[in-house]
């Protein structure tokens, strides 16, 4: 069944959820306005509820103050449902059949809860949350991204085991799975629940379950390529937290099985005329092709990635993609971070459309966004403040990082623009300015000389540190990070701790690559929410460390053969990083996600052509 205003889609955790009294009420008055307006459109339609024709005791409580409401109030509160539009285009024709439809829905909202009182004796009519409120904006409290059950910490059941869920089966009810209607796998040992269950802890988001869950319950194969994210994301973070000595020499069976089965049902959609352009499979591929990201194969991902631009160019462009443009955007974001962590350049459609898109300038208000380094308002950090103190050490070296990539992009800017016979003066006034941010990025200190409240503020910081001297190096030098990473690497000047032991206890690493270093401080952060309001930084650490693991230069910026050792680890690593921050960020703040990516791509193109 195609999704629609009509229908409202329920995402829960356990089977506790689907009996909360908040929820049923929701379901309650959707059913509600939906009824209203379809027999609203009716214009037989006899329910007094529509038409207006009540008894005069009914009129007389419709207007006496304690239950009379404004209609600005009241158009505001309705004015998100599914029918508000069109009880406003009847409004000319009969503004008594709006006034009873407006006291209708005012009546089915206070059945099951009480008004609030305030100043005056009116009644407090509740805003029903739609996806279309939170298309790329983020509330002014609370965390910056709300898991799918209100919040990544809101349940003390999501930091427990996988197989201690669902809870013991000791209440009325409990022989009731309604997770028992979801799609399986053919591989009979693939336990789709745990693997869901995983997959909503740790991409689950409250935009995901808006713009993402209609079309994922549209097929199987839809529904169960979300799961080769997650597969890859916990092997690769299993294996990263155990000492190199120690890892496995493969992937998990679980994960090797999970892809052969997701690209077995894309196969077979590709064999149907009628899957094979469709929505479901386009998700299912852009699914896979993220998963893939994480493995790093570049063949691999190369082959999965010229698949899903044909199939764009047979829907004739990305304009047509359908998942109320979600489809579009999310698979722009995603060919733009292949490209920045392959240090190419985007394909041109992908770039004419992020070009064309509508950016919402949610960093000119007070709203929290996921600001960066490369992604801020021009006063400085507000929602990384939240979290981080301004006057920190943190802070401060976020904020020469930020005044850095400003001198960085305007001197690039009056570059371009400039005549020929100033190029020159306007590059040496470009390096005078950034020579003189850089030394202080360069001088500061190792977070092993500093005190910190715990291990996680310790090496969020230094990770940071670590991050921004490798960009700073970069800029300065006018090279790709990747070839900044090596030319750092070859001083010896850094150190880190090995992945194993969580504590200051395990054995250095030196001498060895960046985004190792970068990745031995990440593995010490809680990146459970991805960095809570510090998320956007996250987002920029992992994409700066990816770019700077590009293994060498080469044509297309792929290789033909595929790392070993540490190196292939970490950069493994920071790309589930990448991944998983684009994914929970982008359903919630998607224009800002969409400028990170474009900031990113400018900057390393302007590296190559400065």
């Amino acid at each position: 069944m195609p999704a629609g205003k009509d229908i409202r889609f329920v995402v829960v955790s356990n089977p506790d959820q689907l009996r909360n009294r908040a929820e049923l009420r929701l379901n309650r008055q959707h059913v509600m306005h939906n009824y209203l307006a379809k027999e609203a459109s009716k214009p037989t339609s006899t329910d007094a509820r529509v038409n207006g024709q009540r008894s005069e005791g009914r009129r007389k409580r419709a207007t006496s103050p304690s239950t009379t409401t404004d209609s600005s109030t009241t158009d505001t509160s309705i004015g998100s449902s599914a029918s508000s539009g069109l009880s406003r285009t009847r409004a000319d024709k009969n503004s008594q059949t709006q006034a009873g439809y407006r006291f209708a829905t005012f009546r089915a909202e206070n059945a099951s809860s009480s008004s609030e009182t305030s100043g005056d004796s009116r009644p407090k009519v509740r805003k029903i949350r739609t996806a279309k409120s939170r298309i790329g904006l983020g509330s002014t409290g609370g965390s910056l991204v709300a898991g799918i059950s209100g919040g990544f910490r809101n349940y003390t059941y999501l930091g427990t085991k996988a197989e201690e869920v669902p809870f013991t089966p000791d209440r009325l009810g409990s022989g009731l799975d309604p997770f028992d209607c979801w799609p399986a796998f053919d591989e009979t040992s693939l336990r789709v629940n745990e693997l869901k269950w995983s997959c909503s802890r740790r991409f689950g988001s409250r935009g995901i379950a808006d713009y993402w869950v209609p079309a994922l319950l549209s097929a199987r194969h839809a529904f169960l390529s979300t799961i080769a994210i997650s597969s890859a994301h916990d092997d690769i973070m299993r294996r990263s937290a155990r000492p190199p000595d120690e890892r496995p020499k493969h992937e998990s069976v679980q994960r090797a099985r999970v892809r052969q089965e997701v690209t077995s049902m894309i196969n077979q959609s590709m064999s149907d005329p009628q899957m094979q352009m469709s929505d479901a499979t386009m998700v299912a591929v852009l699914h896979l092709l993220n998963a893939e990201m994480m493995g790093c194969d570049d063949d691999i991902m190369r082959t999965h990635q010229q698949g899903l631009s044909a199939m764009v160019t047979s829907r004739g462009g990305l304009s047509m993609l359908g998942v109320n443009g979600q489809l579009a955007g999310v698979t722009t974001i995603t060919m733009y971070i292949i490209a920045i962590l392959r240090e190419t350049r985007p394909g041109q459609p992908f770039i004419e459309y992020a070009g064309n898109s509508k950016s919402e300038t949610v960093w000119k208000d007070s709203r929290p966004f996921p600001e960066s380094p490369i992604l801020c308002r021009s006063s400085g950090y507000r929602t990384i403040h939240n979290t981080c103190a301004p006057d920190g050490p943190t802070s401060r070296l976020l904020e020469l990082t930020r005044q850095l990539t400003n001198v960085f992009v305007e001197g690039s800017a009056r570059h371009e623009d400039a005549s020929s016979d100033s190029r020159s003066e306007q590059l040496r006034e470009m390096e005078v300015g950034l020579f003189a941010v850089a030394a202080n990025i360069f001088g500061s200190t190792a977070a092993e000389d500093l005190e910190f409240a715990n291990m996680s503020d310790r090496y969020t910081y230094e990770a940071i540190r670590v991050t921004s001297q490798l960009f700073a190096h970069a800029l300065i030098s006018r090279v790709p990070f990747s070839q900044a990473a090596q030319q750092l690497q070859a001083t010896g000047l850094y150190r880190s701790l090995q992945p194993g032991p969580l504590s200051t206890d395990a054995p250095y690493m030196e001498g060895c690559a960046m985004h190792i270093h970068i990745r031995n401080a990440l593995m010490r952060t809680d990146t459970a929410d991805c960095w809570g309001h510090m998320a956007g930084v996250l987002f920029w650490v992992a994409l700066v460390a990816g770019a700077a693991a590009n293994p060498e230069v080469a044509p297309g910026g792929y290789v033909h053969r595929r790392e070993s050792g540490e190196d292939e680890e970490a950069r493994k690593f920071v790309a589930a990083i990448v991944v998983r921050c684009s994914i929970v960020l982008g359903f919630e703040f998607g224009s800002a996600v969409m400028e990170t990516v474009k900031s990113m791509s400018s900057i390393q193109q302007a590296l190559v052509q400065v």
